[in-house]
């Protein structure tokens, strides 16, 4: 296997892996950088989600409402949001301004990226038609959804309980769609720079998540001359509190194909063999 450069570049749907391995004699070792863009296909989907952003919704709960979000690397959202909604709770109309702290998480497990968050809201409401202004409002709110890969939707239902002074409590659930930050397509990318005696293999990579989050790793691997493959496992720096606890691990054989990989990254597990 020696004398021979390894790269493979891929794309399975919505993912896009850009890899560089260089292999050369154990006479000759040395260090290389390379970035490719080129795409080829996989028979499976690895997609990894950072529902990090901002959203905005009119229509969610008749409510004027915004929501700024923050995933970590181990898959934990932590956000606030504010809100102006007008709301029916026991057939009186009311007006409600609220702020909102979000907690939750994002998991994914044989594909199917799963999110939960829960919120605790507080503020005020107003009830014109009984000339009650200034009422102290608060609520909760549990969400479950799922990320549809292919329409980069958010997708689930949400139990929402409100209660307002002097007027009671209203509990409902609400099935909602809510759309992806536009530069969240699950696809990443994988930017490596590894030295190889022939035998062994060290280094370095840059994982890039499609919305540019970029994830600092080490390479560390083996090449097998028998069975003309090398082996590769790349863990993410404890310096980097993103990368911290997150891997992948890949196989490449002598003809330059991906024979499998699989990994943990922001809590989602992904595999393709």
């Amino acid at each position: 296997m020696g004398h021979k450069i390894l790269g493979r570049v891929f794309k399975q749907g919505i993912m896009t892996l850009v890899m560089m391995l260089v292999f050369l004699s154990p006479i000759n070792l040395c260090a290389e950088e390379f970035y490719f863009n080129s795409e080829y296909d996989l028979p499976c989907n690895a997609s990894i989600w950072d529902i990090t952003g901002s959203y905005d919704d009119d229509e969610m709960l008749d409510c004027d409402l915004t929501m700024n979000l923050v995933q970590d690397g181990k898959g934990k959202i932590t956000g606030y949001g504010c809100a102006d909604c007008e709301t029916n709770i026991d057939g009186v109309w009311i007006g409600i301004d609220f702020c909102y702290d979000v907690k939750g998480s994002v998991k994914q497990k044989k594909r199917i990226a799963e999110i939960k968050m829960k919120m605790k809201f507080k503020g005020t409401g107003d009830v014109p038609s009984e000339d009650l202004y200034n009422l102290k409002f608060n609520g909760t709110e549990q969400l479950k959804a799922v990320i549809n890969s292919y329409a980069q939707t958010i997708e689930g239902m949400m139990k929402v309980k409100a209660c307002i002074q002097k007027v009671g409590c209203e509990k409902t659930e609400v099935v909602f769609e809510e759309d992806l930050p536009y530069d969240m397509d699950g696809a990443w990318f994988l930017d490596v720079n590894v030295d190889d005696d022939g035998k062994k293999i060290i280094g370095d990579a840059v994982l890039t998540l499609a919305n540019g989050r970029q994830l600092h790793m080490a390479a560390k691997g083996k090449i097998n001359t028998k069975k003309e493959e090398a082996k590769v496992t790349f863990k993410g720096l404890k310096t980097d509190a993103d990368a911290k606890g997150n891997s992948l691990q890949v196989t490449v054989d002598d003809d330059i194909n991906i024979i499998s990989f699989k990994g943990n990254v922001l809590n989602q597990k992904i595999q393709c063999k």
